[in-house]
């Protein structure tokens, strides 16, 4: 996972706000949003494959692409067109928004891993109650792998099963070494990142 190149301008607002008009009022300015309608290689530009598919193919049509600074380098999660829409038809039943968004933005602020790991589970949640049946039974596990790779860290295979299964327990009183913590951290804020930007769709549409 490294830096995006900036050889190419990234902005396509224009191109988003057209078939995806909602997002106008998307709500956190903790992204930058674009759409690739034009196959775009993402490993080329320096993006992990692993961090990319881990939502949704890359390097094909119809995909958003939501990136965030983690450690100083770029992340990217990238969701389906189709995915979007399909949460954007249906987002009346889903209520206190205000209280996840709180909890979501307090679990990104902490260093605390096992009140992160709290944050994540409200958050699949939400993402389940938004909708359970496509972007609610996205695996994360791959993903933990990767920020294990970057971050030059390794795990004991019980921790590691805890981190993937969010088994709070197993982390209290726990020590880890500072590269163990940034990749778990990472692996964490990515799944809040996640969560936080559905339910930044879901605001978008409620307020448009």
């Amino acid at each position: 996972m490294g830096k995006l190149s900036y050889d190419e301008p990234r902005d396509k607002t224009s191109e988003l706000l057209d078939v995806l008009p909602f997002m106008s009022s998307f709500p956190f300015s903790d992204y930058e949003i674009t759409m690739d309608e034009r196959g775009d290689d993402f490993i080329s530009l320096g993006v992990s494959p692993i961090l990319v598919n881990a939502i949704g193919e890359y390097g094909t049509t119809n995909m958003l692409n939501f990136y965030y600074i983690e450690n100083d380098s770029d992340v990217t999660i990238s969701l389906q067109r189709s995915d979007i829409e399909w949460v954007a038809e249906d987002v009346a039943r889903v209520k206190d928004i205000d209280s996840i968004r709180q909890k979501l933005d307090d679990a990104l602020m902490t260093n605390d891993l096992s009140l992160k790991m709290e944050g994540v589970r409200l958050g699949k949640k939400f993402i389940k109650k938004v909708d359970p049946h496509i972007i609610g039974v996205i695996s994360f596990n791959d993903v933990l792998n990767e920020f294990l790779q970057v971050n030059d860290a390794v795990l004991p295979s019980k921790i590691k099963l805890s981190a993937q299964k969010l088994t709070i327990s197993q982390f209290k009183d726990q020590t880890f070494s500072e590269k163990q913590y940034q990749a778990l951290k990472s692996f964490f804020n990515f799944q809040l990142h996640y969560a936080k930007i559905v339910l930044g769709i879901v605001i978008s549409v409620k307020i448009y």
